[in-house]
């Protein structure tokens, strides 16, 4: 079982080995509404100056034909690819809660096309605050970089497989909820564990879909409630493990990329 989802949906997003992760405190978020500029001071004061981004030179993010298997500093097995929107490659992030484990990346080719495949056996969470884990498609293979996605709807991608009993959701990390840390250049967030980016609904998978998610199907990101078109620092999969019991997860992702 998981805690209500609007607890969890407030979750923040910490980084372990990369951009995003979670702590599901409730936090009060920036409206945008004006006549709260006095309430919201507060949080405005820990946002600093946000990254420029880079336009987006191509619609493709990964299609993983370019990928290569790669463990990071942490041991994770992630990935690396050398093309990606804006040319930068890219480098696959991992987050997840004291004493989960990560997802395992991996590149799986059937009939000549190459693909992500995900493996999760995160465990059980320790209590009813930590159920996350998760990874993300990050811009940049040597330095984090951020993107102008003006112009674009949505994020689309392509999923096989299943998160059995595991909650799977989307999300897109902005440098205004990117925690501040070393190895992170476009972060801007100065709230440390409350840091964290908006996130869609929960994803119902079972066999091969496809997906296109509006980046205004995303919200409850902290400072920043909505995607900031301008300032993308990466593109990312989170999922929570039940309370009551273990959950095992294997996915198959391919073909991600903006839509108009």
């Amino acid at each position: 079982m998981w805690k209500g989802l609007r607890e969890s949906g407030a979750a923040a997003l910490v980084v372990l080995a990369g951009a995003c992760s979670i702590d599901p405190r409730d936090v009060i978020v920036d409206s945008g509404d004006p006549a709260a500029a006095d309430a919201d001071a507060d949080a405005d004061a820990d946002v600093v100056e946000v990254c420029r981004g880079i336009p987006v030179e191509r619609s493709l993010i990964a299609d993983f034909s370019d990928a290569v298997e790669e463990l990071d500093h942490d041991g994770n097995a992630g990935i690396r690819y050398p093309s990606g929107p804006v040319n930068r490659g890219g480098v696959s992030y991992f987050f997840a809660a004291p004493g989960l484990a990560t997802p395992r990346l991996s590149i799986q080719t059937t009939a000549g096309n190459p693909a992500l495949r995900i493996d999760a056996t995160p465990g059980v969470p320790v209590n009813d605050q930590n159920y996350y884990f998760g990874f993300a498609l990050g811009f940049g293979s040597e330095e984090e970089v951020c993107l102008d996605a003006s112009g674009y709807s949505g994020v689309s991608f392509t999923l096989d497989g299943s998160p059995g009993t595991c909650l799977l959701m989307f999300q897109v990390m902005i440098s205004q909820d990117d925690r501040i840390g070393a190895g992170f250049a476009a972060a801007s967030c100065t709230l440390g564990e409350a840091c964290y980016p908006p996130f869609s609904d929960p994803l119902a998978v079972d066999g091969p879909g496809s997906y296109a998610i509006p980046f205004a199907a995303l919200a409850n990101g902290n400072p920043v409630d909505h995607v900031d078109l301008k300032t993308i620092t990466n593109v990312g999969w989170k999922m929570y493990a039940p309370l009551d019991g273990p959950c095992e997860a294997h996915l198959v992702l391919d073909d991600v990329a903006f839509f108009r």
